[in-house]
């Protein structure tokens, strides 16, 4: 099986949770924390179907600098998976 290369300009994470990590290791140019300013979810038609594409739009804490992030999520990752378990669990408790 083919393992699809990722798409030009976007960050490959293997779940949301590496994006926020990834946010919070690359901060702003001024060396300030980025918040959340909107997410985004898409896809892309030249990538398979399971590879989602995230649209973080975030501002500088210090500085006000805005931008914004893409990243490649593989929603057939272990780690996607786990977290989508975690986030059922959590709305609706153990079963």
């Amino acid at each position: 099986m083919a393992v699809p290369r990722e798409a030009p300009g976007l960050i490959p994470v293997a779940a949301v949770s590496e994006e926020y990590a990834w946010l919070r290791d690359s901060p702003c140019a001024c060396g300030g924390a980025w918040s959340l300013v909107r997410q985004t979810v898409g896809s892309s038609p030249g990538l398979p179907e399971h590879l989602k594409l995230d649209r973080l739009q975030v501002v500088c804490n210090d500085c006000g600098r805005e931008s914004v992030f893409h990243f490649q999520v593989d929603t057939h990752s272990p780690q996607y998976l786990e977290e989508q378990q975690e986030r059922v669990k959590g709305l609706f408790g153990e079963s």
